[in-house]
């Protein structure tokens, strides 16, 4: 079952250029990591329950860089959190709803997460992901 929103993704060429004025507008300090699996680098603002996480690409991330090519910087997609990615995955598939990864580990986390391909949710990809408990 899906239990949150998590998380809000926002592309960036610039990272340390929109950290800046995304930590003015919002008058908050972000927290920023390199997530070398998932080849990105990450700026995130917690709102709550909710992040706001700017995501830039490293050299391997290959959709994250065709992204920013095709469509620019902007909202490049919203992450769920799950009490099964399995169960979600099945339940998802069956509405018709297809998905754009296979189901990925991070090593360093334990988090398993999938992306849907953003035609099957009207042109907005969402990340579903679990945490260890």
């Amino acid at each position: 079952m899906i239990e949150r929103l998590r998380a809000v993704l926002i592309a960036v060429r610039d990272i340390e250029e929109a950290s800046r004025r995304y930590a003015s507008f919002l008058n908050l300090i972000p927290s920023n990591e390199i997530a070398d699996e998932e080849g990105v680098r990450i700026c995130s603002f917690n709102l709550g329950d909710v992040m706001l996480a700017l995501i830039s690409p490293l050299e391997s991330n290959k959709p994250l860089i065709r992204f920013l090519e095709q469509k620019g910087e902007g909202l490049f997609g919203i992450s769920l959190e799950a009490d099964s990615a399995e169960q979600e995955i099945e339940r998802i598939e069956s509405l018709g709803i297809e998905f754009a990864t296979p189901l990925q580990t991070v090593t360093r986390t334990g988090e398993k997460y999938v992306w849907t391909r953003p035609r099957s949710l009207y042109g907005t990809a969402f990340e579903i992901a679990e945490f260890p408990k």
